[in-house]
């Protein structure tokens, strides 16, 4: 459902859903390498393949040599923390190494548990990703979106490196197993039990990727009871079981993975004929990276064949949840109800267009959301309705306001080259160094440094270093900057003339072209969009033209779910009666069985 530095061993992609118990789903792009779904096998042809191999309990003869702890038990418990080497899940992020800042982080709970556990990895669940709103919203404007590990920020952070100790605790509790009874170390062991919990996890994260067949195998050979019993003596064969894990698993990843399965036995061996306790739990934190890998690779391959259905499915099954929500007073529809007739004042208002009546309401309704994108309507101006589209309506926002700073750049430069000719190619150059330069800084073109840079490419434009003296430059440049600084002033002005010109071309090529999808389904608009491109919009350079194709999508599908529930109704309607619309009692599911969905009685989201 978050979806540089060096790429893990599971590949890389992009895209940022709702960051749900630390998993995320692209939504929208993101330069943080993510994990991606490779091969091509599906499922079936996987648990073909797994039928063909052999899944029986592994032989604990001959018994490996016992795991012994090193001659200097006490230094051997201080040094307890696995190798600093890298695992996927680390690699992902480039700032998962240790540093002075993350001492504040040695107070975290200790884990009891493995980080990754079959609990943890829920929302990879095809009945979870089929009801998950959020996502089931995202895959219509993300032909890329995918599962990843969510490890960005503070929170991830912390998960790795609570991670850390996991591993560095499991490392100390084995330790523990090899020592004498009488050992006064002992005492210092917290009794958690951590190895018996990662053996558990292991069954059954195994047990949701692997056919019913093979959950008897697993059953038998990760009792963790029994396995932690023959650890202690010192004769279970590791070597073994990491073996038939391999199979097991190679015959249901993907082709890719299996290197990385190799490797896996390759430490669990090492680590037992050694005695080398760090290598051993080494291959027990790959073996849960390969689980955990393997499960993403499952609900992408899911994402990517019910994207079609569950695309199409959208307006259905977002009016049940908000109709649900109306009904029990979560959502304040009136709110809603105002923005759509207030949004502009009365001396503003204009007659339809059509004599549509549905049409003229979609195209009344563009021209509240395209107003909704001003800079000085502020976030309150967006209602509820569009929750789910937040991000999507910022982002918006933040373009416009880039595209209005661009065009005060484009004035003020025609306001101080008076006396220099120049042509339409020389206005587009300008705003591509322009945007090239504040997207190099901090992104703020208010800021001092965008603003003297910005100054500074108008004035190489209008008047270059190598035709005029610099100090008539440097005077130019004095007014420039004075210029900038008044006119990216939101109270200016400049400003408001400038934004109005931008929001009034915007929305003027919306009306222009929503008509274009008021009758196309869902998914006919996804195609158009990101595969096969609208006719108007195949070759699109123009901004104003972007911005307004990604408004229309956002706002036809949004339309289509709201329209009945809230902008249609009438005034006198009570929120009951919009609760009360008849709509079907179903909902999409996948239907394993047919590897199609099916309908179902809707359930609680």
């Amino acid at each position: 459902m978050a979806f540089g530095g060096k790429p893990s061993r599971r590949g890389q992609g992009e895209s940022k859903i709702a960051k749900n118990q630390g998993w995320s789903d692209g939504a929208t792009k993101s330069k943080r390498d993510s994990v991606e779904v490779e091969g091509s096998r599906s499922i079936a042809n996987a648990q073909a393949k797994a039928s063909a191999k052999p899944n029986s309990p592994p032989s604990i003869h001959p018994a490996p040599a016992r795991i012994r702890p090193p001659p200097n038990t006490s230094e051997a418990l201080q040094a307890a923390p696995c190798d600093e080497a890298a695992t996927p899940n680390e690699k992902m992020n480039p700032d998962s190494s240790r540093s002075d800042a993350e001492s504040s982080t040695e107070d975290l709970p200790r884990l009891k548990s493995p980080p990754v556990t079959a609990a943890s990895l829920e929302e990879l669940n095809i009945t979870r990703i089929v009801h998950n709103l959020k996502l089931r919203n995202d895959i219509n404007y993300d032909p890329d979106l995918h599962f990843r590990p969510n490890l960005d920020g503070e929170n991830g952070a912390n998960k790795v490196q609570q991670g850390s100790n996991y591993w560095a605790d499991l490392t100390s509790e084995i330790l523990f197993y090899s020592l004498p009874a009488e050992s006064p170390e002992r005492d210092t062991w917290d009794k958690v039990d951590r190895l018996d919990l990662a053996f558990a996890s292991i069954r059954e994260i195994l047990q949701t990727l692997v056919p019913t067949r093979d959950h008897p195998a697993l059953i038998e050979s990760l009792n963790e009871k029994w396995l932690v019993s023959q650890l202690k003596r010192g004769n279970y064969n590791f070597v073994g079981l990491s073996q038939w894990l391999a199979r097991l698993i190679k015959s249901h990843c993907a082709p890719m993975r299996d290197d990385w399965v190799d490797q896996m036995v390759a430490q669990v061996q090492i680590g037992t004929e050694q005695a080398n306790i760090n290598e051993l739990v080494n291959g027990l934190k790959e073996l849960f990276g390969i689980l955990e890998a393997m499960k993403l690779d499952v609900a992408n391959h899911q994402i990517r064949s019910l994207r079609h259905l569950l695309i199409e499915d959208t307006v259905h099954f977002q009016q049940k949840h908000f109709k649900r929500k109306i009904s029990s007073g979560t959502l304040n529809v009136e709110e809603c109800l105002r923005w759509f007739r207030q949004s502009y004042s009365d001396e503003q208002q204009e007659t339809y267009t059509s004599s549509d009546p549905n049409l003229g309401a979609l195209q009344q309704f563009f021209k509240a959301m395209v107003h909704s994108l001003r800079t000085s309507a502020g976030t309150k101006s967006i209602p509820d309705t569009f929750s789910l589209d937040n991000d999507r309506i910022l982002k918006l926002r933040s373009d416009v306001q880039e595209l209005i700073f661009l065009e005060i750049s484009v004035d003020v430069f025609k306001f101080v080259s008076e006396s220099v000719s120049f042509c339409n190619e020389d206005i587009e150059s300008l705003k591509d160094s322009i945007t090239i330069v504040v997207g190099e800084g901090d992104g703020d073109y208010r800021s001092v440094e965008s603003l003297d840079n910005v100054a500074q490419k108008i004035i190489d434009k209008a008047y270059p270093e190598k035709q005029y003296p610099k100090s008539f430059r440097q005077v130019i440049f004095r007014r420039t900057q004075a210029h900038l600084r008044k006119s990216f002033d939101k109270t200016s002005n400049s400003h408001s003339r400038i934004e109005k010109e931008v929001i009034e071309s915007i929305r003027a090529r919306v009306l222009e072209h929503a008509s274009v999808y008021m009758n196309l389904t869902p998914w006919k608009i996804f195609e158009n969009v990101y595969l096969h491109k609208a006719s108007w919009a195949s070759t699109i350079s123009d901004p104003v033209e972007k911005i307004a194709q990604r408004i229309i999508h956002l706002g036809t599908l949004h339309w289509r779910i709201w329209k009945d529930l809230v902008y249609l109704r009438k005034e006198e309607e009570s929120s009951t009666t919009v609760a009360n619309t008849a709509l079907p009692d179903t909902i999409v599911t996948c239907d394993r069985s047919r590897g199609t969905l099916a309908g179902m009685p809707m359930t609680e989201i």
